[in-house]
């Protein structure tokens, strides 16, 4: 047997760390623990550095940071001349911490930078974004989307697989972009190549409407100028920057403005859906205090904002429509919930978030809805192509609502 000896085997690896491996660090810790990983305790020079500053720098000065670490002179080993990676791989700082507010992601900045300094890039950083979700600017979020020479290795929903000590929301992925190559750009992203393959389909045709397009933000109902007018002390109760909004605790902190019983006093009132001690109930309030959006005066579908785990085919919380004034023109609600959309009879609301096909709930359909569960979901499955193993896959991954 032809062993390579220790001494030389030692050798190739000092060589490979000096001459092909450039390690950037963000504190002169991680640069410690880099060097002691690489060559333990020897003198073997070790190509790594870290920036000061360096979040701030990739924040507000991208394109010199980018010429700052392709220069020799920053690795020492030249003047003037300018480097090229063959590849980037790397696990990113996530976000930056801030007192009284939520943190703020960063991850997306690397990211950005890494395309820059080569053309073959694998980080592994938090999904949010691939789902247009998050805090990630929603330009940087449609640039991936839309990137054909983008991928997704590997997702994982419960970014404990990847880091069994952290919960990150949305998961964690491993991405992977080659612009030499063309993957196809991901649009909407899914980690199921089954799923893919039925939202083409659904989104390809003709007829095609998005759920999205009726979903209302929680944000859609506010106090009015006249409301301020009236009511000049309310904004003490109202947190700085959001005295129109009506919160998810506006009962509570306005109960003599929400009233459980509609007085006689010559003004118009109008219900609200909210919670207060743990339960949903309705109040009433001026009409001329509050807007009307589009919903307000059409027939609705109100579910609550905090709405399942993301989890493919859970069920979704029941909708209220079951009284009926629930959904009815004339009602509206507070941050608490999100409206779904604006008909004009109750039937279609009974019946009724962006590759979800809106359907027509009306007497003239495609689909006869009077027909038992399992015999829509045939006509749903025959109205859109499906294969067999695309109907497998949903069968075996969704969970029937009735």
């Amino acid at each position: 047997e032809n062993s390579v000896p220790m001494d030389e085997l030692q050798k190739i690896w000092d060589d490979t760390i000096s001459e092909n491996i450039f390690v950037l660090c963000k504190t002169p810790m991680a640069k410690a623990i880099t060097l002691r990983t690489l060559v333990g305790f020897r003198q073997s020079p070790v190509n790594t550095i870290y920036i000061e500053n360096l979040i701030d720098r990739l924040k507000f000065e991208p394109n010199h940071f980018v010429t700052s670490v392709t220069s020799l002179s920053t690795w020492k080993k030249g003047c003037y001349r300018q480097m090229k990676f063959d590849a980037v791989v790397g696990n990113p700082p996530y976000q930056i911490a801030s007192e009284n507010t939520s943190d703020s992601p960063i991850y997306h900045e690397f990211l950005r930078a890494a395309f820059k300094l080569s053309d073959v890039v694998s980080l592994i950083h938090p999904a949010r974004f691939l789902f247009n979700a998050g805090k990630t600017p929603k330009d940087f979020n449609a640039e991936i989307l839309k990137d054909e020479h983008f991928k997704v290795v590997d997702y994982r929903a419960d970014s404990r697989y990847f880091f069994p000590t952290s919960d990150i929301k949305g998961g964690i992925a491993i991405s992977f972009r080659d612009a030499n190559e063309n993957f196809g750009a991901i649009d909407t992203f899914t980690p199921f190549p089954e799923l893919n393959s039925i939202l083409h389909k659904v989104a390809s045709r003709a007829d095609f409407k998005p759920l999205s397009k009726i979903i209302f933000p929680p944000e859609i109902f506010h106090f009015t100028e006249q409301f301020h007018r009236d009511n000049p002390d309310a904004a003490k109760n109202l947190s700085a920057g959001h005295e129109n909004d009506l919160t998810t605790n506006i009962f509570e902190k306005l109960p003599k403005i929400f009233l459980y019983v509609k007085p006689d006093d010559g003004h118009e009132y109008i219900k609200f859906l909210g919670r207060q001690d743990g339960e949903r109930i309705y109040k009433f309030i001026r009409r001329d205090w509050v807007n009307s959006p589009k919903p307000f005066e059409k027939w609705k579908v109100f579910v609550p904002k905090s709405n399942g785990s993301g989890a493919l085919g859970e069920v979704v919380s029941t909708p209220l429509v079951g009284s009926p004034l629930v959904g009815s023109p004339l009602v509206g609600s507070t941050q608490t919930f999100i409206t779904v959309g604006a008909f004009d009879t109750r039937v279609e609301a009974e019946q009724t978030w962006a590759k979800v096909p809106l359907q027509d709930f009306t007497p003239t359909s495609d689909i006869d809805w009077s027909k038992k569960i399992s015999e829509i979901d045939a006509q749903l499955y025959a109205k859109y192509n499906l294969a067999d193993d695309e109907i497998k896959f949903i069968e075996s991954h969704v969970t029937a609502m009735f």
